[in-house]
Protein backbone atom coordinates (compact mmCIF):
# COMPACT_ATOMS: atom_id res chain seq x y z
CA UNK A 1 0.00 0.00 0.00
CA UNK A 2 1.02 3.45 -1.14
CA UNK A 3 2.11 5.63 1.81
CA UNK A 4 -0.50 8.63 1.79
CA UNK A 5 -0.44 11.15 -1.08
CA UNK A 6 1.82 8.89 -3.14
CA UNK A 7 0.09 7.39 -6.66
CA UNK A 8 -0.03 3.65 -6.60
CA UNK A 9 2.94 2.19 -8.41
CA UNK A 10 2.17 -0.34 -11.44
CA UNK A 11 4.72 -3.22 -12.66
CA UNK A 12 4.37 -5.22 -15.54
CA UNK A 13 6.14 -8.33 -15.64
CA UNK A 14 6.72 -7.26 -19.60
CA UNK A 15 10.23 -7.35 -21.06
CA UNK A 16 11.17 -4.35 -22.99
CA UNK A 17 13.78 -2.04 -24.05
CA UNK A 18 13.92 1.82 -22.77
CA UNK A 19 11.74 2.56 -26.03
CA UNK A 20 9.58 0.03 -25.67
CA UNK A 21 9.05 0.27 -21.76
CA UNK A 22 8.17 4.42 -22.20
CA UNK A 23 5.52 2.79 -24.92
CA UNK A 24 4.18 0.61 -22.69
CA UNK A 25 3.69 3.15 -20.20
CA UNK A 26 2.62 6.27 -22.31
CA UNK A 27 -0.30 3.47 -23.68
CA UNK A 28 -1.85 2.62 -20.17
CA UNK A 29 -2.06 6.35 -18.52
CA UNK A 30 1.53 5.14 -16.54
CA UNK A 31 4.84 7.19 -16.46
CA UNK A 32 8.11 6.25 -15.94
CA UNK A 33 9.17 7.20 -12.39
CA UNK A 34 12.19 9.09 -11.20
CA UNK A 35 15.04 7.97 -9.71
CA UNK A 36 13.84 9.99 -6.68
CA UNK A 37 10.11 8.94 -6.53
CA UNK A 38 11.26 4.94 -7.45
CA UNK A 39 13.36 5.48 -4.26
CA UNK A 40 10.27 6.73 -2.11
CA UNK A 41 8.73 3.65 -3.03
CA UNK A 42 12.00 1.72 -1.84
CA UNK A 43 9.75 -1.03 0.21
CA UNK A 44 7.14 -1.67 -2.68
CA UNK A 45 10.00 -2.68 -4.76
CA UNK A 46 12.27 -4.41 -2.33
CA UNK A 47 8.99 -7.02 -2.05
CA UNK A 48 8.03 -6.95 -5.35
CA UNK A 49 10.87 -6.65 -7.80
CA UNK A 50 14.10 -7.95 -5.73
CA UNK A 51 16.70 -9.25 -8.21
CA UNK A 52 14.91 -7.40 -11.21
CA UNK A 53 15.50 -4.20 -12.62
CA UNK A 54 13.97 -1.60 -14.61
CA UNK A 55 13.96 2.12 -16.78
CA UNK A 56 13.61 5.08 -14.96
CA UNK A 57 12.56 8.32 -16.28
CA UNK A 58 15.67 10.94 -17.56
CA UNK A 59 18.90 9.99 -19.48
CA UNK A 60 22.64 10.36 -17.19
CA UNK A 61 23.12 10.94 -13.93
CA UNK A 62 26.82 13.11 -12.85
CA UNK A 63 27.08 11.11 -9.90
CA UNK A 64 29.36 7.98 -9.02
CA UNK A 65 29.85 6.00 -5.92
CA UNK A 66 27.66 5.10 -2.75
CA UNK A 67 24.86 7.11 -1.71
CA UNK A 68 21.79 7.19 0.35
CA UNK A 69 18.50 8.88 -0.19
CA UNK A 70 17.11 11.87 2.17
CA UNK A 71 13.37 12.47 2.72
CA UNK A 72 12.73 13.92 -0.92
CA UNK A 73 14.91 11.08 -2.44
CA UNK A 74 17.90 13.35 -3.48
CA UNK A 75 21.11 11.01 -3.16
CA UNK A 76 23.29 11.79 0.17
CA UNK A 77 26.88 11.16 0.96
CA UNK A 78 26.04 8.27 3.58
CA UNK A 79 26.91 8.93 7.46
CA UNK A 80 28.00 5.39 7.68
CA UNK A 81 25.10 4.14 10.06
CA UNK A 82 22.45 3.68 7.30
CA UNK A 83 20.42 0.51 6.92
CA UNK A 84 21.02 -1.80 4.06
CA UNK A 85 18.26 -0.72 2.52
CA UNK A 86 18.89 2.59 2.18
CA UNK A 87 22.69 2.40 0.23
CA UNK A 88 22.54 2.75 -3.73
CA UNK A 89 25.08 2.24 -5.90
CA UNK A 90 25.13 4.80 -8.52
CA UNK A 91 27.09 4.12 -11.73
CA UNK A 92 27.23 7.87 -14.06
CA UNK A 93 27.05 8.11 -17.23
CA UNK A 94 24.75 9.13 -20.02
CA UNK A 95 22.60 6.48 -21.09
CA UNK A 96 19.14 6.10 -20.08
CA UNK A 97 18.12 5.71 -16.44
CA UNK A 98 17.82 2.65 -14.59
CA UNK A 99 17.13 0.79 -11.44
CA UNK A 100 18.17 -2.21 -10.30
CA UNK A 101 16.93 -3.84 -7.01
CA UNK A 102 19.43 -6.22 -5.52
CA UNK A 103 18.65 -9.42 -2.69
CA UNK A 104 19.91 -9.05 0.62
CA UNK A 105 23.21 -11.17 -0.14
CA UNK A 106 24.17 -9.19 -3.10
CA UNK A 107 27.11 -7.17 -1.34
CA UNK A 108 26.27 -4.11 0.56
CA UNK A 109 24.19 -1.86 -1.63
CA UNK A 110 20.36 -2.34 -1.87
CA UNK A 111 19.79 -0.58 -4.78
CA UNK A 112 21.94 0.03 -8.14
CA UNK A 113 21.26 3.61 -9.90
CA UNK A 114 22.98 3.04 -13.44
CA UNK A 115 23.23 5.23 -16.27
CA UNK A 116 26.80 3.70 -17.81
CA UNK A 117 25.42 0.67 -19.78
CA UNK A 118 23.91 0.21 -23.65
CA UNK A 119 20.22 1.46 -23.53
CA UNK A 120 19.24 -1.46 -26.05
CA UNK A 121 19.57 -3.86 -23.35
CA UNK A 122 15.87 -5.15 -22.27
CA UNK A 123 14.76 -4.90 -18.59
CA UNK A 124 12.63 -7.84 -17.32
CA UNK A 125 9.83 -5.86 -15.81
CA UNK A 126 8.05 -1.94 -16.89
CA UNK A 127 7.33 -0.08 -13.76
CA UNK A 128 5.24 3.62 -13.95
CA UNK A 129 3.12 5.80 -12.42
CA UNK A 130 -0.46 6.90 -13.12
CA UNK A 131 -0.38 10.26 -15.39
CA UNK A 132 -2.10 13.51 -14.02
CA UNK A 133 -4.43 12.79 -17.04
CA UNK A 134 -5.40 9.31 -16.24
CA UNK A 135 -5.61 10.45 -12.45
CA UNK A 136 -8.09 13.43 -13.38
CA UNK A 137 -10.17 11.37 -15.86
CA UNK A 138 -10.59 8.75 -13.47
CA UNK A 139 -12.01 10.87 -10.76
CA UNK A 140 -14.17 12.34 -13.26
CA UNK A 141 -15.22 8.53 -14.25
CA UNK A 142 -16.06 7.88 -10.92
CA UNK A 143 -17.76 11.25 -10.15
CA UNK A 144 -20.19 10.68 -13.54
CA UNK A 145 -20.76 6.83 -12.15
CA UNK A 146 -22.06 8.41 -8.51
CA UNK A 147 -23.55 10.76 -10.59
CA UNK A 148 -26.01 8.16 -12.54
CA UNK A 149 -26.20 6.12 -8.76
CA UNK A 150 -27.68 9.49 -7.34
CA UNK A 151 -30.19 10.21 -10.73
CA UNK A 152 -31.38 6.05 -10.55
CA UNK A 153 -31.97 6.62 -6.82
CA UNK A 154 -34.40 10.01 -7.16
CA UNK A 155 -36.24 8.59 -9.96
CA UNK A 156 -37.29 5.26 -7.92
Amino acid sequence: MPAEGKASLFMLNHRADRSESMHVLADNGLRPLTYQEALGYSVELIRDLTGKWFYLDGVGIGKSGSYVWDLHGRLVEPTGNEAHDRIVRVYAGKQPLYLCVNPTNHGDKRFWLNASDSPWDSAPVVVGVKTKLREAEESMEKCATALERLKRAAEA
